[in-house]
């Protein structure tokens, strides 16, 4: 009862992260049986290109700004401070990625690009989107993989090392397998017909390589911080196997998609899963940030009530005296 007085109190920047995911989805459920049941497609495209672009947007803020808060809350030579500044610089990269594909290359009124083309450029938006693919993409995932390897160090250091399930074993191997038929198939195809071959493809073929290696990372983080007591830390770094999860299995969808598995309009579901793997991102450094907060207010309380049991003894000492 204690800790949910405190958590009420303080009002977890995590509980206000799912409230707004949740809402978020709620909108675009509504907004995509309207389009099931009507065909109008006018308010799926505002809802994506410009409420969708915003949320997106917002979040890598929000969470860069926890990144750093997380940062500065440990004190230096600490491991764990290196960990959140080279998580901070990789979520710099996500919203760097993210503002070029998801809101620069948008044809839509809040792009300030739109008033300084007569007619939408369709190639420049093209290469604003391979390049935002490439930074949110593999460039945030390497330096987020380092990040997470940098906090494993930590724990191995101090003898805390967590170890990982048998059902750990089998996410894991999952993403793997399908990050060595991905890589085998882009390697067929490339040296059959070289054409099929982008330049999105050759900048993002790592990206499923990478989502196996930060997922081995955040499974391993979080055993270990679950070791040490369920709770917030715990939380921080299942947010991040969660949202690295979730992350995979949308690639998987896109890839079944682009060879006619997953065809339109029954894909479009899975259009909302960036939704909720952004929020999962962002709780990572949410739960870390209110772990802290939680803790610092322990800390003045108890001072506090300290400093009042001292006044009222002292007190009445003087008065029996």
């Amino acid at each position: 009862m204690k800790d949910l007085s405190i958590q009420s109190r303080l009002r977890p920047y995590s509980r206000f992260i799912l409230a707004l995911m949740m809402l978020q989805v709620s909108v675009g459920i509504v907004i995509y049986f309207i389009w099931v049941l009507t065909g109008a497609s006018a308010l799926l495209r505002i809802y994506f290109d410009y409420q969708g672009a915003i949320y997106l947007i917002f979040l890598d803020i929000f969470k860069l700004w926890l990144c750093v808060v997380a940062w500065k809350q440990f004190r230096e030579k600490e491991s764990l401070r290196s960990a959140w500044l080279i998580i901070s610089l990789a979520m710099g990269f996500e919203l760097l990625g993210d503002l070029l594909k998801h809101w620069l290359r948008a044809d839509t009124y809040i792009n300030p690009l739109h008033y300084l083309w007569p007619v939408w450029d369709a190639s420049a938006a093209h290469l604003l989107h391979v390049w935002g693919s490439a930074i949110a993409g593999p460039l945030f995932m390497a330096v987020l993989a380092v990040g997470l390897f940098k906090g494993l160090q930590h724990y191995r250091k101090i003898g805390m090392l967590g170890t990982l399930r048998s059902y750990d074993y089998v996410l894991v191997g999952g993403v793997a397998i399908y990050a060595a038929y991905v890589f085998v198939t882009v390697v067929r195809i490339a040296v059959t017909n070289t054409a099929l071959i982008g330049t999105s493809w050759m900048l993002t073929w790592p990206n499923n390589m990478l989502l196996a290696v930060l997922l081995l990372e955040a499974i391993l983080l979080f055993r270990t911080a679950a070791d040490m007591g369920q709770g917030y830390i715990a939380w921080a770094w299942g947010a991040f196997a969660v949202a690295i999860f979730l992350t995979s299995v949308e690639s998987v969808a896109q890839w079944l998609t682009s060879f006619g598995f997953f065809p339109y309009p029954e894909n479009a579901v899975m259009w909302y899963l960036w939704y909720v793997w952004a929020a999962a991102f962002a709780l990572g450094p949410a739960y870390q940030v209110d772990a802290i907060r939680v803790a610092e207010f322990r800390a003045v309380n108890e001072t506090r009530s300290l400093s009042s049991s001292s006044i009222i003894h002292a007190f009445t000492g003087k008065w029996l005296g």
